[in-house]
């Protein structure tokens, strides 16, 4: 059976940790995800990679870095990834759940991951959550919207174009709550500039 893969676009009000929790415990399942129920996942978020860096600092446990000399506060963000990416694949998940995966990469890791996730979408069901649009990987996929904590399964990703919360504003900018004055001494003066 061909792996199902879901991106889901969430928008910045969602408690994505709750969605999180919900998808990889298997506990009140969104309809659309209730083949995970008892498969194991992983998560690969910027959120984990904190509490491994606790754990390191805090009680000098290296997980990630586990035979890397080097702590895993002082990698790069496209090596604490990886080396997260990495320890999920050893923990043999069935399922892995992306948190804005490509976020803070330089161009080089960014491309590294892409390819890296290209594989594994392959092997196991992936399951990306996106701010922006612009983040999807490339392989296919099913649509979801995670707005106000509603996730609601979006049959075609045209739809989009409606659900992103954005409200057109076409009045005039309001000005300052408390008007700042001129210094009559400025720092730097600017004459006939154009």
């Amino acid at each position: 059976m061909a792996n199902i893969h879901w991106t889901i676009l969430a928008d910045n009000e969602s408690d994505r940790q709750q969605l999180f929790k919900r998808l990889l415990l298997g506990h009140d399942l969104p309809k659309p995800f209730e083949n995970l129920k008892n498969l194991k996942g992983g998560l690969l978020s910027q959120s984990e990679i904190d509490r491994y860096i606790e754990e390191e600092v805090r009680h000098d446990l290296k997980i990630l870095t586990k035979g890397i000399h080097q702590p895993l506060k002082t990698l790069s963000s496209g090596e604490r990834k990886k080396a997260l990416l990495e320890y999920l694949l050893r923990q043999n998940n069935e399922f892995l759940v992306l948190d804005n995966p490509l976020d803070n990469l330089d161009t080089t890791s960014r491309e590294a991951l892409i390819a890296l996730l290209a594989k594994l979408a392959l092997e196991i069901p992936l399951i990306q959550v996106i701010t922006r649009k612009a983040d999807k990987l490339s392989f296919p996929c099913k649509w979801a919207v995670l707005s106000q904590n509603e996730l609601l399964a979006i049959d075609d990703p045209a739809e989009l174009e409606n659900k992103t919360g954005t409200i057109d504003y076409d009045s005039a900018v309001p000005g300052p709550l408390t008007p700042k004055l001129q210094s009559s001494d400025p720092l730097v003066l600017f004459n006939n500039v154009k």
